[in-house]
């Protein structure tokens, strides 16, 4: 796994966002796989992920209830694209959750962007059905456009990241009221 220790790191700092209870939504991607692993405290979620190493990896006694999304597998990535399995789902509050932890292949100042265009889709359905957003994402994704945007920068609430952004895309999510979480100890001010 590419950049493993900052996105161990990243997972720490992440975990503490998700509340005991909630219906919390990941997507695919290491990042997001190493919140998960850090649910060590957490207690009674119900998790929903199109991530197929999530089941695997998350700790049991965290989590009541675990769905995964239907759809193509993409091997390489082990992650489902496409139709989700949960009936009913196009009905319009069918299906909601508290809080999604979405990974994201770049992060401009126009927005979050993944390499596939199935994947931004189903990304887009989580962030739409969620009250809270918080993008997961290591400094190499700064200023990295990917070939599918996702959503604008203020579609989030929180960017949990390893090192502070280029300052365009800092003033960028800071015009877009998202609150950047940032391993960095001599930027502990950002984490305000």
């Amino acid at each position: 796994m590419l950049q493993e220790q900052e996105k161990a790191r990243i997972g720490e700092l992440a975990a503490p966002l998700i509340k005991n209870a909630a219906v919390v939504a990941f997507n695919g991607g290491t990042t997001t796989l190493a919140v998960a692993r850090n649910l060590t405290d957490h207690r009674e979620l119900t998790v929903a992920t199109n991530n197929l190493s999530i089941p695997f990896e998350i700790p049991a006694h965290a989590v009541n209830n675990l769905y995964v999304f239907g759809g193509d597998v993409r091997f390489s990535s082990q992650v489902t694209i496409g139709f989700t399995s949960f009936p009913d789902v196009e009905v319009p509050g069918m299906v909601h959750f508290d809080i999604a932890i979405i990974g994201v292949g770049g992060v401009t100042t126009e927005g979050y962007s993944v390499s596939n265009l199935g994947e931004a889709s189903m990304m887009r359905q989580m962030i739409r059905r969620s009250t809270t957003v918080v993008v997961v994402t290591d400094a190499t994704k700064f200023n990295r456009h990917q070939f599918a945007l996702v959503a604008p920068l203020n579609s989030a609430q929180h960017l949990v990241t390893d090192s502070p952004p280029p300052s365009d895309v800092q003033e960028a999510l800071e015009a877009a009221g998202v609150r950047l979480h940032v391993d960095a100890p001599e930027n502990e001010d950002l984490d305000a």
